[in-house]
């Protein structure tokens, strides 16, 4: 009934199907990239309670982003429902605030670590 987190050295840590929670930005402190889920917008999240869902939202995985001081930000784990046209304008949204860059992974591209 819960997730896990993957960490590979201060490469990568990897966090989905989980709300925010402080351990985890413990578990991702000084990583050179985090992924970490976003299923929610700010405005759903608000008409949501996020710990029945068990996902999180875009604004506190930015803010996560920033406490975590990782150097760039993967947001993966998506609404299945959600059109690809409406991830760039969340990915926008989380910019300011994470403190790192913010990007949407694309299927099939290599990214180098």
């Amino acid at each position: 009934g819960g997730s896990c987190g993957l960490r590979l050295d201060d490469a990568l840590a990897y966090t989905t199907d989980t709300v925010i929670d402080p351990a985890t930005a413990e578990f991702a402190r000084g990583a050179k990239l985090l992924m970490h889920e976003v299923w929610l917008t700010d405005e759903e999240s608000a008409l949501e309670d996020a710990g029945r869902t068990g996902h999180s939202s875009a604004g506190p995985v930015a803010d996560l982003a920033f406490s975590a001081g990782v150097g760039r930000l993967f947001v993966v784990h998506h609404h299945p429902k959600r059109p690809t046209a409406d991830l760039e304008p969340i990915a926008e949204s989380m910019r300011g605030r994470a403190g790192c860059p913010v990007e949407i992974p694309v299927e099939g591209r290599v990214y180098e670590l």
